[in-house]
Protein backbone atom coordinates (compact mmCIF):
# COMPACT_ATOMS: atom_id res chain seq x y z
CA UNK A 1 0.00 0.00 0.00
CA UNK A 2 1.12 3.37 -1.03
CA UNK A 3 0.21 6.44 1.27
CA UNK A 4 1.30 9.95 1.10
CA UNK A 5 1.08 13.20 2.13
CA UNK A 6 -1.13 16.19 2.81
CA UNK A 7 -1.65 18.13 0.25
CA UNK A 8 -3.90 21.19 -0.59
CA UNK A 9 -5.22 21.87 -4.06
CA UNK A 10 -5.67 25.67 -5.89
CA UNK A 11 -6.47 27.06 -9.04
CA UNK A 12 -3.42 29.16 -10.09
CA UNK A 13 -4.84 31.35 -13.48
CA UNK A 14 -5.73 28.23 -15.49
CA UNK A 15 -4.31 25.37 -14.02
CA UNK A 16 -4.70 23.44 -10.97
CA UNK A 17 -2.05 22.90 -8.93
CA UNK A 18 -1.06 20.48 -5.72
CA UNK A 19 1.23 21.93 -2.95
CA UNK A 20 2.57 19.09 -0.53
CA UNK A 21 2.01 20.65 2.80
CA UNK A 22 4.69 17.94 4.59
CA UNK A 23 2.67 17.06 7.59
CA UNK A 24 6.43 16.23 9.36
CA UNK A 25 8.18 19.46 7.88
CA UNK A 26 11.99 19.13 9.25
CA UNK A 27 12.78 22.75 8.82
CA UNK A 28 15.62 21.76 6.57
CA UNK A 29 13.84 21.75 3.52
CA UNK A 30 14.22 17.94 2.58
CA UNK A 31 11.60 15.39 1.81
CA UNK A 32 9.93 13.68 4.88
CA UNK A 33 7.21 11.67 3.26
CA UNK A 34 4.41 11.00 5.69
CA UNK A 35 2.53 7.67 5.61
CA UNK A 36 -1.13 9.65 6.00
CA UNK A 37 -3.69 6.97 7.24
CA UNK A 38 -6.72 8.88 8.37
CA UNK A 39 -7.56 13.17 8.42
CA UNK A 40 -10.05 14.91 10.09
CA UNK A 41 -10.75 18.87 9.04
CA UNK A 42 -12.86 21.43 11.01
CA UNK A 43 -13.47 24.78 9.42
CA UNK A 44 -12.45 26.84 6.14
CA UNK A 45 -9.66 27.14 4.34
CA UNK A 46 -6.95 29.56 5.78
CA UNK A 47 -8.33 29.17 9.54
CA UNK A 48 -8.90 25.16 9.18
CA UNK A 49 -7.89 22.89 11.89
CA UNK A 50 -6.54 19.66 10.57
CA UNK A 51 -5.78 16.70 12.57
CA UNK A 52 -4.08 13.98 10.82
CA UNK A 53 -3.32 10.75 11.89
CA UNK A 54 -0.23 8.19 10.83
CA UNK A 55 0.58 4.50 9.81
CA UNK A 56 2.72 4.35 11.89
CA UNK A 57 4.87 5.30 15.29
CA UNK A 58 8.30 5.68 14.14
CA UNK A 59 11.31 7.13 16.46
CA UNK A 60 14.06 5.72 14.51
CA UNK A 61 13.80 8.34 11.88
CA UNK A 62 14.47 11.86 11.55
CA UNK A 63 12.90 13.78 11.97
CA UNK A 64 10.43 11.53 14.18
CA UNK A 65 7.00 10.61 12.45
CA UNK A 66 4.67 10.23 15.63
CA UNK A 67 1.43 9.04 15.24
CA UNK A 68 -0.57 12.26 15.08
CA UNK A 69 -0.24 15.78 13.99
CA UNK A 70 -2.05 18.65 14.22
CA UNK A 71 -2.43 22.44 12.01
CA UNK A 72 -4.34 25.84 12.99
CA UNK A 73 -3.81 27.16 9.74
CA UNK A 74 -5.01 25.39 7.06
CA UNK A 75 -1.78 23.22 7.15
CA UNK A 76 0.44 25.72 6.15
CA UNK A 77 2.64 24.43 9.67
CA UNK A 78 2.13 21.22 11.62
CA UNK A 79 2.80 20.01 14.91
CA UNK A 80 3.20 17.03 16.50
CA UNK A 81 2.96 16.61 20.78
CA UNK A 82 5.35 14.22 23.09
CA UNK A 83 1.84 13.06 25.05
CA UNK A 84 0.95 10.75 21.53
CA UNK A 85 -2.17 8.01 21.72
CA UNK A 86 -1.12 4.67 22.68
CA UNK A 87 -0.51 2.04 19.99
CA UNK A 88 1.98 1.75 17.39
CA UNK A 89 -0.28 2.18 13.86
CA UNK A 90 -3.14 2.78 12.00
CA UNK A 91 -4.08 6.18 13.43
CA UNK A 92 -7.59 7.04 13.24
CA UNK A 93 -8.62 10.58 13.86
CA UNK A 94 -11.80 12.65 14.09
CA UNK A 95 -12.47 15.89 14.89
CA UNK A 96 -16.40 16.13 16.45
CA UNK A 97 -18.47 18.34 18.25
CA UNK A 98 -17.92 16.95 21.89
CA UNK A 99 -14.09 16.87 21.49
CA UNK A 100 -10.84 14.85 19.44
CA UNK A 101 -10.80 11.05 19.09
CA UNK A 102 -7.85 8.91 17.89
CA UNK A 103 -7.93 4.97 17.98
CA UNK A 104 -4.95 2.98 17.10
CA UNK A 105 -4.32 -0.55 15.88
CA UNK A 106 -1.16 -2.65 17.23
CA UNK A 107 0.52 -3.63 20.87
CA UNK A 108 -1.27 -0.92 23.06
CA UNK A 109 -4.00 -0.31 20.95
CA UNK A 110 -6.80 2.16 22.10
CA UNK A 111 -8.92 4.88 21.79
CA UNK A 112 -7.96 8.11 22.75
CA UNK A 113 -9.41 11.31 23.71
CA UNK A 114 -7.85 14.98 23.72
CA UNK A 115 -6.93 16.10 27.39
CA UNK A 116 -8.52 18.88 27.22
CA UNK A 117 -11.54 18.86 25.28
CA UNK A 118 -12.51 21.95 23.60
CA UNK A 119 -14.42 23.28 20.99
CA UNK A 120 -13.67 25.13 18.96
CA UNK A 121 -10.50 23.62 18.36
CA UNK A 122 -7.04 25.22 19.28
CA UNK A 123 -3.51 23.00 18.05
CA UNK A 124 -2.67 23.26 21.47
CA UNK A 125 -5.59 21.19 22.66
CA UNK A 126 -4.62 18.30 20.05
CA UNK A 127 -1.13 17.55 21.05
CA UNK A 128 -1.90 15.40 24.05
CA UNK A 129 -4.22 12.14 24.19
CA UNK A 130 -5.95 10.28 27.10
CA UNK A 131 -6.42 6.54 26.89
CA UNK A 132 -10.63 6.32 27.45
CA UNK A 133 -11.15 2.38 25.67
CA UNK A 134 -8.83 -0.84 24.94
CA UNK A 135 -11.15 -3.11 23.40
CA UNK A 136 -8.98 -4.54 20.88
CA UNK A 137 -12.37 -6.10 19.41
CA UNK A 138 -13.40 -2.55 18.04
CA UNK A 139 -10.09 -2.19 16.28
CA UNK A 140 -10.53 -5.41 14.00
Amino acid sequence: MVLGDVYVVAKDGGDWVATDLNVRDSGIYEDTQTDIWSISVAGNAADAVILVGTLELDIEVTPRQYLTYASGDGGMTFAAGDKQPTGEEMATVLLSATGAYVGTQGDGSALSVTVVVAVPYAVANLLAWEQIGTDRRCYR
